[in-house]
């Protein structure tokens, strides 16, 4: 299952939330503004400093008050047996790039992202104890020329 949860701006007050979002919204909310300040912020002005460009140069882009598809997505995966997953395998949504410029994965107890090696094999990520996988989406990749730092 999955739930896509928007900013936490007064334009999205109205737009259609799956009921627990709504319930728990003075939780959801706040966390989703302070995982955009504590973390995509700071990596965005990181990205600008590694390319030597203005500190803001991509936070203009993404200012978390501007109304925008920046959004949160909640999974919800299940374990599952290595015959069900073969089972399954053939309705998921396979080897792919993230459109966005940032992607963020908190722990998780299921192995979820998959990297293309430059080999051109997929590996698995683990997740990190307590910590957040970041990946660079597509469209950084596109603001940055491809830039491999």
């Amino acid at each position: 299952m999955k739930y896509e949860v928007h900013k936490d701006l007064l334009e999205y007050k109205d737009r259609p939330t799956h009921a627990f979002f709504k319930s728990h919204w003075h939780k959801f909310g706040p966390f989703h503004r302070k995982v955009w300040t504590n973390v995509a912020r700071r990596l965005l002005i990181l990205h600008a400093l590694i390319l030597e460009l203005p500190e803001d140069y991509f936070l203009k882009m993404h200012d978390y008050d501007i109304p925008s598809e920046d959004f949160m997505r909640l999974m919800l995966n299940h374990p599952r047996t290595r015959e069900n997953h073969l089972m399954t395998e053939p309705y998921n949504i396979g080897g792919h790039a993230d459109f966005g410029c940032l992607t963020m994965l908190f722990e998780q107890n299921v192995l979820g992202l998959q990297m293309l090696s430059r080999e051109g094999e997929w590996l698995w990520v683990k997740p990190v104890k307590g910590g957040i996988t970041i990946n660079a989406g597509e469209s950084l990749q596109h603001m940055t020329k491809g830039i491999n730092y």
